[in-house]
């Protein structure tokens, strides 16, 4: 089997600062790939320390930059990404790894053994178990496990490419919606099982360095209307109130953010949800909306 590990990146190194990137990048080296292919928007030294790391440790690499775009996304990222693996390598499986996720010890050993089954098209590193304990704990207030939550999140809300595999016949017809600044791995996710291939999870997982919890209220703005963008026009439903069971009805909704604005958010964000789920429900199935897209 051969891999091509890819990474859409910017200005990672002094985003979460070149050592901790660098770990990142030994943590890879558990997966047996011969090239990089490197999609860097940033301006900082990132393609230096990633061309470094490729010739320490004998490395092809490819290192571009997203297509001029107005409004550059990961998804137009994420699309250059596999257009150069489908262009310039021969290889079966694309790895996608982003800047914050160490793999953990075995998740090679387990992924390995997961795509030899010629019916699996994706395999999902597992559980992105946080390094930041808030999600966590939000989840156990609700009485909920923090494990089966993890890998619910990925079955329902789909896609997660912190640290996946792509076999290329799964992929290779694929253009992903360039307004997908976030979700695209949802999108991506959905794709493949529309094209008839299966998903494998890979419970080992990585150990996640960046939080989850809200970053913001402008960005958290922007994911909700891609949000809803998402659900209306294909039927994709990336909601993170389905992904909880709540065990104990008497527990309190919070927002993942603790920020001010967290509470008036999740309130929000919830009603939201309830008003759009039914309109978001759409008499076209989901899989013919995506492969007619």
């Amino acid at each position: 089997m051969s891999i091509a590990l890819s990474m859409i990146t910017k200005n990672s190194a002094n985003r979460i600062g070149p050592n901790i990137f660098r770990r990142v990048l030994l943590s890879s080296l558990q997966v047996p790939y011969a090239i990089i292919i490197l999609v860097d928007d940033g301006n900082d030294n990132t393609r230096l320390i990633v061309k470094n790391f490729a010739n320490e440790y004998n490395k092809e690499v490819i290192i571009l930059r997203s297509p001029p775009h107005e409004k550059p996304t990961r998804a137009i990222a994420r699309q250059t990404a596999i257009n150069a693996f489908l262009e310039n390598t021969i290889n079966e499986w694309l790895f996608f790894l982003d800047d914050d996720a160490v793999l953990r010890p075995g998740w090679w050993e387990v992924s390995k053994e997961l795509i030899k089954d010629p019916t699996v098209g994706e395999v999902w590193g597992g559980i992105n178990w946080d390094l930041d304990r808030r999600r966590k704990e939000y989840v156990e207030l609700l009485g909920d496990s923090y494990r089966e939550y993890l890998i619910r999140a990925f079955q329902i809300r789909g896609g997660g490419t912190h640290d996946t595999l792509y076999r290329r016949e799964a992929i290779k017809d694929v253009t992903i919606p360039y307004w997908l600044h976030v979700y695209e791995d949802a999108w991506l996710h959905h794709y493949v099982n529309c094209n008839g291939w299966k998903s494998a999870i890979n419970e080992i997982g990585i150990i996640h360095l960046n939080s989850p919890i809200g970053s913001g209220i402008l960005s958290d703005a922007q994911k909700l209307i891609i949000k809803y963008k998402l659900l209306f026009k294909y039927g994709i439903n990336t909601n993170e109130i389905i992904k909880t069971n709540i065990n104990n009805p008497n527990r309190v909704m919070l927002s993942f953010s603790i920020k001010w604005y967290g509470l008036i958010y999740g309130t929000l964000r919830y009603l939201i949800y309830l008003l759009t789920t039914k309109i978001g429900t759409h008499n076209t199935p989901l899989c013919d909306k995506i492969l007619g897209n």
